[in-house]
């Protein structure tokens, strides 16, 4: 099976695993191995993107710019532009993607999505990996019109969360579906993949 969770203060992986580390019977040791398939993840996301070589695409809530990474090397004449309020997490996603920002492959913005200008360039896909606005908000109204002026027409959002514990996916999903829906998006595609406790939804405005 084919899963969510998000922004918010965050420690670097490497970060949260010596902090594990250091007490591994302590009550979070068992999250070791979800921290372990960190970078995994990213991989998985960029596999469910289906990148074409020459895809213009968007990453919002782009943190320290692991997704980003992840998608470079499937990109050929396209572009990825990806935006995070957070300055820090900014600097240190332009440390991490420089070369692939020399060669014009990569964008990286300070902006969250609503302040986000995009100069008229539309994107073929939008996406975010633990936005939590789409299942804590009580509306989506200004966040989906914005998605909808950054889409090319026949453009996706994709919205991914994980690792998640148990199954808290399901209301995940769930919650994130029926938000969508309210907008008048349609939810094309939703799974869960069990091994590294992450799901996704895949929908049209």
């Amino acid at each position: 099976m084919e899963s969510q969770v998000t922004a918010g203060p965050r420690l670097s992986c490497s970060e949260a695993l010596a902090s594990i580390s250091s007490n591994p019977a302590g009550h979070f040791a068992n999250l070791t191995p979800l921290l372990m398939k960190s970078h995994e993840r990213y991989r998985w996301a960029a596999g469910i993107l289906d990148i074409r070589s020459d895809d213009k695409i968007l990453e919002f809530g782009c943190g320290v710019g692991f997704a980003v990474e992840a998608v470079v090397p499937l990109l050929k004449k396209g572009v990825i532009t990806a935006i995070d309020r957070s300055p820090l997490a900014i600097a240190k996603a332009v440390q991490r993607n420089v070369a692939a920002i020399k060669l014009g492959k990569v964008k990286l913005l300070k902006a969250d999505l609503l302040g986000f200008t995009n100069e008229g360039i539309k994107y073929n896909k939008v996406f975010c990996f633990n936005v939590n606005f789409f299942w804590t908000n009580k509306s989506l109204e200004k966040e989906s019109k914005q998605i909808r002026s950054l889409l090319k027409k026949g453009g996706l959002v994709y919205i991914f969360y994980g690792p998640l514990i148990g199954k808290g996916y399901e209301s995940r999903l769930q919650l994130v579906s029926q938000n969508l829906e309210k907008q008048s998006f349609k939810v094309i595609q939703s799974s869960y993949n069990e091994r590294i406790r992450c799901c996704y939804i895949v929908a049209e405005p």
